[in-house]
C-alpha cells in the first residue's frame, strides 16, 4: 500500500513525510511526535573532495568523496557524477532521498554498479575528469587529476581547499590529512619539444585549448619556454656633443671619453635619463683607427634623421648635433655594454643614415 525508495541516510536524522503534500523529507527524529522538515545547506559549495583510482589491497573499489562545508546538511537527490562531462554529464544519477551531513563527507564507490551509494564507472588511473551535476545539469564541481599510485588517494588538503595532494592512507568518510607526503609527477620533461606562440594582447582566441588544434604555424622550440613583463622602463640616452667651455647636456649621463680631442673615462655607468638611477650595465667605449668627432653644425654635424629609430626616441630630448667620423681607413668605434639581464629585452634605437648625408650608412653589429 505504501513504499519509499531512499539512498545514503546520514547520523542522527530520519526521513518523513511533512508539509502539505506529505512529500518525503529530511527530519529531525520525533519518535511519537508530528515529523519536523530539518533544514538543508545549498547543494552549490559541495566539493568533490577525495578519490581513488587505483586500488589493490588497501580497499575492494575505487571511490569518489563529497565534502560539504555548509552546518545543514544538503540533499544529494537527482544529482549527477561522471568521468565523462563532455559528453555524458548524466552518467551516474544519485538515489533519491541521498543526503550528506553538514561539515561531512559522502562517499560513492566507482564499481560499475547502478546502485545507492555506488556509481555505474570505474575511475582511470591514467588520470580523467571526474565531475559533479545538479539535477538540472548545472555544474557544481570539477576536477581535473592526472596519473594515480596503486592503493594512494588524491584529494584537496585542507577539505574543500584548492591545493591538491596525494594521501598514502586513503580517507573516505573522514577529514583529510593536513601532514601528507609530497609527489611529483614531470608530465613534461626538460627539453622535450614544444610549441609556443606569445600573445601580443589579451583579444586573441582560445582555440589553442581543444585538442584538435593545429599549432603548425607556431614557433617550435624545447622545454622550458615562456614569458613574462619585465620591470620600469627605462632610457639611456646618448649626445655626441661635449664642450668643457659650454656644458649643456643634461644631468643624468656619464660622460665617456672618444675620439682624439678629449682624454676622458671609456668605461662608466648606463644611468636612468629621467631618474639618474644605475640601471647596472656599464657602456664601454673602444676605438682605432684616429677616429674624430665634430662639435658645430658647422662642422658637418646634424641631428639624426627624422623618422629614424634615434630621432623617434630621442627627438626633443637631447641634441645630436655633434658627430664622430672617421680618420684612417678601416677606422672603428666598439661599444659594448656589459651586465645585460639575459631574461630582458633591450631596445638599440639607432640613426643609420645622417640627416645631410643620405647616401652614408652606418653599419651596426649586435
Amino acid at each position: 500500500l505504501d513504499s519509499v525508495e531512499f539512498g545514503m541516510q546520514i547520523n542522527d536524522y530520519s526521513i518523513g513525510r511533512v508539509g502539505y503534500d506529505r512529500q518525503w523529507k529530511l527530519n529531525q527524529p520525533t519518535f511519537g511526535y508530528s515529523n519536523v522538515a530539518q533544514p538543508l545547506g545549498e547543494p552549490a559549495t559541495l566539493k568533490i573532495n577525495e578519490w581513488l583510482a587505483d586500488q589493490d589491497v588497501l580497499f575492494n573499489d575505487d571511490f569518489i568523496e563529497l565534502f560539504n562545508p555548509q552546518a545543514f546538511p544538503v540533499d544529494l537527490s537527482g544529482m549527477y557524477l561522471t568521468d565523462n562531462p563532455v559528453t555524458q554529464p548524466y552518467k551516474q544519477q544519485v538515489s533519491p532521498l541521498s543526503f550528506v551531513a553538514g561539515e561531512g563527507f559522502a562517499v560513492f564507490h566507482a564499481d560499475d554498479q547502478n546502485r545507492p551509494g555506488h556509481v555505474d564507472f570505474r575511475l582511470s588511473a591514467d588520470g580523467e575528469i571526474i565531475a559533479l551535476y545538479d539535477a538540472e545539469l548545472n555544474e557544481i564541481d570539477k576536477v581535473l587529476y592526472g596519473p594515480q599510485t596503486t592503493d594512494a588517494s588524491q584529494g584537496r588538503i585542507p577539505d574543500g581547499a584548492v591545493s591538491f595532494e596525494f594521501f598514502e592512507l586513503p580517507t573516505p568518510h573522514i577529514a583529510n590529512p593536513v601532514a601528507t607526503t609530497v609527489r611529483t609527477t614531470t608530465l613534461v620533461p626538460s627539453g622535450a619539444i614544444a610549441r609556443y606562440y606569445v600573445p601580443t594582447d589579451a583579444t586573441w582566441e582560445t582555440t589553442w585549448m581543444q585538442t584538435d588544434f593545429d599549432d603548425a604555424e607556431w614557433q617550435a622550440g624545447r622545454t622550458g619556454l615562456g614569458f613574462g613583463f619585465g620591470g620600469v622602463s627605462r632610457v639611456a640616452y646618448n649626445d655626441c656633443v661635449y664642450r668643457s667651455s659650454d656644458q649643456y647636456i643634461a644631468a643624468n649621463v656619464t660622460t665617456y671619453g672618444i675620439g682624439n680631442r678629449y682624454a676622458g673615462p671609456t668605461s662608466g655607468p648606463l644611468v636612468d635619463q629621467t631618474t639618474g638611477d644605475d640601471t647596472g650595465i656599464t657602456a664601454t667605449l673602444a676605438q682605432s683607427g684616429g677616429v674624430t668627432w665634430q662639435v658645430e653644425p658647422s662642422g658637418g654635424g646634424s641631428d639624426c634623421a627624422v623618422s629614424t629609430d634615434a630621432y623617434n626616441t630621442f627627438g626633443g630630448i637631447t641634441d645630436m648635433t655633434g658627430v664622430i667620423y672617421y680618420g684612417s681607413k678601416d677606422w672603428w668605434v666598439d661599444l659594448t655594454f656589459t651586465g645585460l639581464d639575459p631574461t630582458t629585452g633591450y631596445t638599440f634605437a639607432t640613426s643609420a643614415t645622417r640627416c645631410n648625408y643620405t647616401n652614408r650608412l652606418t653599419i651596426y653589429t649586435l
